[in-house]
């Protein structure tokens, strides 16, 4: 929510629904930015946060990843899904990014 939400509103829900006319279901959490940054930074996410990512991601008839390029072709301790699951991937890279590359082999469309 807040300033943090109104953000990725304006730089990737706003382009993307404009680009694929795919509307974004905004949601947010109460539970502070410190308690994510606390399991992000210490690599133990909540079992239940995956579980509820992997359930959205199988009743999804489409799945977006957003992820910066510093997390771009790195893994985590538990998996969420395989890139075989993901349709669109966001990035602030270029699409022309040679990173890229095996992402758009696979079929993924690069926004």
């Amino acid at each position: 929510g807040g300033s943090s939400q109104a953000a990725q509103r304006k730089v990737f829900y706003g382009p993307f629904t404009a680009s694929t006319q795919i509307p974004i279901v905004e949601d947010s959490w109460s539970g502070g930015i410190g308690t994510i940054r606390t399991k992000v930074q210490t690599h133990a996410p909540d079992w239940d946060v995956v579980q509820v990512k992997k359930a959205m991601i199988e009743s999804a008839d489409k799945v977006v990843s957003l992820a910066i390029s510093e997390k771009i072709n790195r893994s985590q301790r538990i998996k969420i899904c395989d890139t075989k699951d993901i349709d669109v991937l966001i990035t602030e890279l270029d699409p022309a990014n040679p990173t890229l590359i095996p992402y758009k082999n696979k079929g993924i469309e690069i926004l």
